[in-house]
């Protein structure tokens, strides 16, 4: 969320720091360049992730998630095969030799699979984003409490952009608006922010029209597929993201 603070007068105000000479909105969930898109750990803990939260393509449209997933079954009479307890989550249907067509975790005992999401046998990482490429947009729309604003992804996990002349519409009234939008890793701290999407406008028109303010939402649980969509604070829609 977009950090804020209360003035002296009781007013709640954006934090904002000088970035390059560019003042910008300081945020409470700020992310590094490298983050986890989709950990195979959490969604072995389906609590926290399930399938209807994972993107429906990768790689362009290469591979196309399963609805549902397909669980394949043990092979043969070892418990401890690459085959048992495995969910494909993804397809590729051009490429279906054996299992090699498939992406998915394994859900048995073995910690060495079951931390991780595998292609075919081969172990490649806890993070969909190791050895894929997500197809989310590089621009997006926000638009949420009369203002409308268009971010860019400056990260794999983050969009956002400040207009420090934004257009209020009232007396030809500028002022500043910036948009965020973030996707949270698995954070120890609030697991209600692990592998979803967040959103947040603020905004500062100050002396003339309002004071600055802020507001924001997460995707809905089971709706972290995409960061298109309703972002939702007390049951209520505070950002569409187009």
């Amino acid at each position: 969320m977009i950090a804020t603070t209360v003035d002296e007068s009781g007013t709640r105000r954006a934090v904002t720091k000088l970035v390059q000479g560019e003042r910008l909105v300081s945020c409470t969930c700020c992310v590094s360049e490298a983050c986890c898109l989709y950990d195979a750990n959490t969604l072995y803990e389906t609590e926290f992730l399930q399938y209807t939260d994972l993107p429906e393509t990768w790689n362009e449209g290469e591979f196309n998630r399963l609805v549902p997933p397909l669980t394949a079954p043990q092979m043969g009479d070892n418990p401890d095969g690459w085959f048992d307890g495995f969910t494909a989550y993804y397809t590729d249907p051009n490429f279906v030799f054996g299992n090699m067509g498939y992406i998915g975790i394994y859900a048995s005992t073995n910690t060495q699979y079951s931390s991780a999401i595998d292609f075919a046998p081969v172990a490649l990482g806890t993070c969909l984003n190791d050895f894929l490429t997500d197809d989310f947009p590089d621009t997006l729309t926000m638009n949420g409490g009369g203002f409308e604003i268009t971010v860019y992804r400056t990260s794999l996990c983050r969009w956002e952009y400040t207009d420090n002349n934004y257009p209020y519409g009232i007396d030809d009234i500028t002022g500043t608006v910036s948009g965020l939008i973030v996707f949270h890793g698995d954070n120890p701290n609030d697991t209600d922010k692990w592998q979803r999407f967040e959103a947040s406008i603020a905004y500062d028109f100050t002396p003339e029209a309002q004071d600055a303010g802020a507001f924001g939402g997460f995707k809905e649980a089971n709706d972290n597929s995409t960061p298109i969509g309703n972002y939702v604070f007390n049951d209520a829609v505070e950002i569409t993201v187009f």
